[in-house]
C-alpha cells in the first residue's frame, strides 16, 4: 500500500531498556491507524573529552528498573 506525505502520521516511542551504559528505545508509526512501521534502536553516550561511554545514572536506572519491575542495570 502507497504511503502519501499529506496522510497523519502517528509516532510512539518507548525505553525498552537501560543498563550501566547502553540503551534500547522502541518506537512504532502507524497511518490512519494502522501500524506502518516498527524500530529498535540501541545506543550510548559518549563523552567528548575522552571518547568513552559516559555511564548513565544509578537514579535513573533504578527509577526505570521500578517503573518496569526489572532490576536496575
Amino acid at each position: 500500500m502507497d504511503r502519501h506525505i499529506i496522510e497523519p502520521v502517528m509516532g510512539k516511542s518507548w525505553m525498552k531498556n537501560l543498563t550501566r551504559i547502553t540503551r534500547t528505545i522502541g518506537g512504532e508509526f502507524a497511518v490512519n491507524g494502522e501500524i506502518a512501521t516498527v524500530e529498535e534502536q540501541s545506543g550510548a553516550v559518549i563523552r567528548l573529552d575522552s571518547g568513552k561511554p559516559a555511564r548513565v545514572p544509578l537514579a535513573l536506572r533504578e527509577k526505570f528498573a521500578r517503573a518496569t519491575g526489572t532490576a536496575a542495570g
